[in-house]
């Protein structure tokens, strides 16, 4: 169980140091999710944490290109979809033209 507040450097590739220091409430909230969410450790925890913003931070798809993904899934489940290899010749035969 971690108590009180954490005080503590971590290394970077520089030899540069940085400071953390998490107070109760954050605390509380690394110990709820290795509680509830099965994290062995907090670093665990914060790695998870680390790693779900990396994943917001990706590209945001617009509309449109949410729409034709969403249109061409629903063809596939339609059965409308067509082998890779035929459409792969396909586009080399247009964007290859002599």
């Amino acid at each position: 169980m971690l108590v009180g507040s954490i005080f503590g450097t971590i290394g970077v590739g520089d030899g540069a140091l940085w400071e953390f220091h998490f107070v109760r409430r954050r605390i509380k909230l690394i110990e709820d999710h290795m509680t509830r969410g099965g994290y062995p450790t907090a670093d665990d925890v914060v790695l998870a944490a680390l790693e779900s913003l990396d994943e917001r931070s990706e590209v945001q798809l617009d509309e449109e290109t949410v729409r034709a993904i969403e249109e061409g899934e629903a063809q596939l489940e339609r059965g409308e979809g067509r082998p890779w290899d035929e459409v792969r010749e396909e586009l080399k035969a247009k964007l290859f033209r002599k």
